[in-house]
């Protein structure tokens, strides 16, 4: 008597649909589809973030991460970006949730506008 083959972990989709990549095969698909604007995106989003944190810690906001020991060595705006730095790290899921998310729109609105622009000189002239 033969024993059957072992099902796979993952119960087959219904018939229509996909299931749902998981966030490593996400971020693949989003760096080869969109490549330099997804950096940008991302780059961008921590900038952002770190910025808002370091002004927010400026006013008086407390992020509750103790960096207290190296606020004499580097100075308190050292230690106001050293804890930026930190709080904007704690946040990099939700950076990485809203990379995913707006990118393709931002890829579909740059798209847009390079076909309207278009090269200025034909490729043929260009040396």
């Amino acid at each position: 008597m033969t024993t059957p083959a072992p099902e796979s972990a993952q119960p087959n989709p219904a018939p229509g649909t996909r299931p749902t990549p998981r966030w490593q095969e996400r971020i693949k698909v989003l760096i080869v589809e969109y490549g330099l604007i997804a950096l940008v995106v991302w780059y961008f989003i921590f900038g952002t973030v770190l910025v808002s944190f370091a002004l927010a810690i400026r006013m008086g906001f407390n992020v509750n991460v103790k960096v207290e020991s190296t606020a004499g060595a580097v100075g308190t705006w050292g230690a106001t970006w050293l804890t930026a730095y930190l709080a904007t790290k704690l946040t990099t899921p939700l950076r990485l949730a809203a990379t995913l998310a707006i990118t393709p729109a931002i890829g579909k609105f740059v798209r847009r506008f390079r076909k309207r622009s278009g090269p200025s000189t034909p490729p043929a002239q260009l040396p």
